[in-house]
């Protein structure tokens, strides 16, 4: 890519969806364009205003950014999901005396699927610290590649470690413990947002049944009364 598109394009978004720059810029660059067309065009068909038609150029440019957000987010939920099982497997292949290269290789082949993003994310470390990379600089790669926080967690404990010399071995049990809690805390508020989700049809449901059976009688009941009270007072 030159250096026009690599400015226009969010790199650090399609690294994070785990796409290649490379590959997909012009995919991208072709998209923006086309959604700029075809939303206007769409608009148009359906007697939009010229104002709306103009503003519907930038919208729907930005409709391929978005998709890619989406994307990219739904590759960090994967990612946290099975960070913490990942990290307990790791621990208990390194306690059995496996090297670091073999127990990240065998964790993300027999613990992940092949096609879980952080088994690719994985094996690229292994491959580049098999090449003699720094393990602190793969790390901290590994957190800007998919942005999750954990990881940059982890990369930033691994670095602490490495410099007051502290074993990975208890470096990655600590993170395994703080993931393992993250994971918890968001089954429990994915929990609580599915109860309000289910409150609220009940609610919506029970509404009718309640004025019909308490508001409705207690009105008439109201109504006869001052009726009664009318009568008593003529």
């Amino acid at each position: 890519m030159t250096g026009v598109q690599t400015c226009a394009l969010p790199i650090w978004l399609m690294r994070q969806a785990g796409l290649t720059p490379e590959s997909v810029g012009p995919v991208l660059v072709g998209a923006r364009i086309a959604s700029a067309l075809i939303l206007p065009m769409i608009l148009g068909e359906l007697g939009v205003g010229p104002t709306m038609l103009l503003l519907a150029v930038p919208f729907g440019a930005a409709v391929p950014d978005a998709l890619l957000a989406l994307v990219r987010r739904q590759r960090q939920k994967a990612i946290r999901r099975s960070l913490s099982f990942f990290l307990d497997l790791m621990l208990s292949l390194l306690q059995a005396g496996m090297t670091i290269d073999e127990a990240f290789r065998r964790s993300a082949q027999q613990g992940l699927s092949p096609k879980h993003p952080l088994a690719d994310e994985i094996d690229r470390i292994v491959t580049e610290l098999g090449v003699g990379r720094d393990r602190t600089a793969a790390f901290a790669s590994l957190a800007d590649r998919t942005g999750v926080d954990e990881l940059r967690a982890l990369a930033d404990a691994i670095a602490l470690g490495a410099t007051r010399g502290v074993s990975l071995e208890s470096v990655l049990k600590a993170q395994a413990d703080l993931a393992r809690a993250k994971r918890r805390e968001d089954g429990l508020k994915r929990l609580d947002k599915a109860n309000a989700e289910i409150l609220l049809p009940i609610v919506l449901c029970s509404f009718p049944m309640f004025v019909a059976l308490v508001v409705v009688p207690l009105g008439i009941q109201f109504m006869a009364g001052l009726e009664a009270l009318a009568r008593a007072l003529r």
